[in-house]
């Protein structure tokens, strides 16, 4: 179930930067790799799937738009809900794996 405060910031963020860089529909359809109908669907309350999620909030920041929430940390949450058990625990034993040898120094 997709959050409609979420949905409603993004698309209020993009057009913050559609205005900032002084862009119609089509540049911000060309930036975020997608087609205007995808946009209009958007607008009209349809589902951003969690890459483009990924690609709007790196392009927001790109251009110093930041959220006042972490969409892709959502948006992550989103798929990690969806993965195995096993390949959570794969996941985890990585992160650590990581952590450790930061804290090594390595």
């Amino acid at each position: 179930m997709k959050n409609i405060d979420d949905h409603n910031e993004l698309l209020r963020a993009l057009e913050a930067l559609a205005i900032k860089k002084k862009w119609n529909s089509g540049n911000l359809c060309r930036e975020l790799h997608i087609n205007k109908n995808t946009l209009t669907n958007w607008r009209n309350g349809g589902r951003i799937s969690i890459r483009n999620k990924s690609v709007i909030v790196c392009l927001l920041e790109q251009n110093d738009i930041f959220l006042s929430k972490d969409h892709l940390t959502m948006a992550a949450f989103e798929k990690w809900e969806k993965l195995s058990e096993s390949n959570r625990i794969l996941i985890l034993k990585h992160i650590i794996e990581l952590m450790e040898s930061q804290a090594q120094g390595k």
